[in-house]
């Protein structure tokens, strides 16, 4: 897609490396290396290391990882769709779908149409009857997840995925810029209000 719509997305190939907490890294060798063994088997390029770059803990060096910048692949994307009967509202809530004629109300204003594609982690109950909608709906739940970015000087760190083993896990990477990398770092995903450790 990138080639192919010329999008301009910071798209690039990174290694990424799944490694050890610090403080597990012992513990966790043994499954990294059977990790490493299992990606060669199925055909992935893996490399068990004793010491990952940075952290100097065990890890799975996996290259050719694809590291772009999502929101400017989506523009890229949006970009390319208006035209043909194809159009895109931003800032339009869909308040109503009507079966016969296919119609979806939104932003006050009837939109006819074929095929009506709910693409939303939470769908709307659109023309489905009440109980199946609300049983799927109660099988699906936001999480929250925390992340910390920051400038720091160039080549610090270097130009990485990285995530480790912890459940829930914590990850690494940078997004270079011309006289800085921004450093990005997140995790602990839990249920959107819920947590596991109150500590």
């Amino acid at each position: 897609n990138i080639r192919g719509e010329e999008i301009d997305c910071d798209f690039n190939w990174v290694p990424g490396y799944l490694h050890a907490a610090p403080k597990e890294s012992a513990n966790a060798r043994q499954s990294l290396m059977q990790d490493s063994m299992l990606a060669q088997e199925l055909g992935f390029d893996a490399e068990f290391l004793e010491g990952v770059p940075y952290f100097d803990v065990p890890g799975v060096k996996l290259p050719h990882q694809a590291r772009f910048h999502p929101l400017k692949y989506l523009a890229g994307l949006l970009n390319r769709i208006p035209g043909k009967g194809s159009h895109v509202f931003e800032q339009t809530e869909a308040t109503q779908f009507s079966e016969e004629p296919r119609v979806v109300t939104a932003g006050g204003h009837k939109i006819r149409c074929a095929y009506v594609v709910l693409a939303t982690h939470t769908p709307l109950m659109g023309n489905t009857a009440l109980v199946p909608a609300t049983f799927l709906q109660s099988r699906l739940y936001p999480y929250t997840s925390y992340v910390l970015g920051a400038k720091m000087a160039k080549g610090l760190i270097p130009d990485a995925l990285f995530w480790d083993t912890t459940e829930p896990y914590y990850y690494l990477r940078l997004d270079p810029q011309g006289r800085f990398d921004y450093l990005i770092f997140g995790g602990e995903d839990h249920k959107t209000g819920q947590a596991s450790d109150t500590e």
